[in-house]
């Protein structure tokens, strides 16, 4: 069985923009613990925090990187 890393997408991307985890934390306004928690599946990203990487990341769609199986 293949174990899927959460957010697998959303790293790509981040990864593609050359954004730290620490720069990440700072456009959220939230901890750098924060930021691992939501990119490592135990917490969530809020609504708002999702819009702001939406704008932040130019992505199309949030579906893909959110809520992707």
């Amino acid at each position: 069985m293949k174990e899927s890393k959460p957010y697998a997408k959303l790293r790509g991307r981040l990864a593609e923009r050359g954004l730290t985890q620490n720069e990440i934390a700072t456009m959220l306004g939230v901890s750098l613990t924060s930021v691992n928690n939501k990119l490592t599946g135990k917490t969530e990203f809020s609504p708002k925090e999702m819009k702001i990487l939406k704008m932040t990341l130019d992505l199309e769609t949030i579906d893909a990187y959110f809520f992707a199986d």
